[in-house]
């Protein structure tokens, strides 16, 4: 069974990165089609650049599967450490009703 501390700490990091990243990704897509547009203007102009790009596209791609590969595994430790967390949150909250019922004062 899953703790609801762990629910509500993949929820809350699943809109996090919604409301953070995704204006982000839409931005670099545009800066994409700009390089895109950029490497072939100086591809056109200086073809010994141009020997260079498959070089380059390899050495990017290596370094995005490891970057991805790392990030994730980081990510999947953050919310490991933070679930503890919101579950003791959330047990104390659900508590209060109960201390509040037999008239204890916080």
């Amino acid at each position: 069974m899953t703790d609801q501390g762990t629910i509500t700490n993949l929820f809350s990091q699943d809109l996090n990165l919604i409301d953070t990243e995704l204006p982000k990704a839409l931005n670099t897509l545009y800066n994409s089609f700009v390089a895109i547009g950029q490497a072939a203007v100086i591809a056109t102009s200086s073809p010994y650049i141009a020997i260079s790009y498959p070089f380059l596209m390899t050495l990017m791609c290596t370094l995005q599967r490891f970057y991805l590969r790392t990030s994730g595994q980081l990510r999947i430790l953050d919310l490991e450490a933070k679930s503890p967390l919101y579950t003791h949150f959330l047990d104390t909250t659900n508590g209060i009703v109960t201390i509040r019922a037999f008239g204890s004062v916080l």
